[in-house]
């Protein structure tokens, strides 16, 4: 997490007059460091926190999900945390993280290549 998050910010800033194109989603699954929201708060902005330590001190602009059952983490097959990019249509875009939705953003990347898995609208 700590290392492609400041990947996330910057993307994230530097697409900010398009964000009505993309929305970004952080995960994070329980485990022992991190087993309810209060922890979440304690371990990323606590002084020395993994805030203060990878990311200059700068807090996440966009939501923080914390998926304390774990059924997040099977229903995706990946563990400990991840990103999501959700598109226009409310769709669940992964396929690429950070460098695919830069590359859809900037046109480099036709958003068909991206692999849609799940609608966040009712199976669209």
């Amino acid at each position: 997490m700590r290392s492609r998050v400041p990947a996330i910010l910057e993307l994230h800033e530097t697409f900010a007059d398009r964000r009505d194109e993309f929305t970004v989603l952080l995960m994070h699954a329980r485990h022992p460091v991190v087993a309810n929201l209060a922890d979440v708060d304690s371990v990323f902005y606590s002084n020395g926190g993994v805030a203060e330590r990878y990311w200059q001190g700068r807090r996440l602009p966009f939501p923080f999900l914390f998926d304390g059952a774990n059924a997040t983490w099977e229903a995706f097959g990946t563990l400990g945390y991840f990103e999501a990019l959700v598109d226009p249509e409310g769709r669940l875009v992964r396929g690429g993280g950070v460098e695919m939705l830069r590359g859809i953003l900037t046109g480099e990347v036709p958003p068909q290549e991206c692999v849609r898995v799940a609608s966040t609208q009712g199976g669209r």
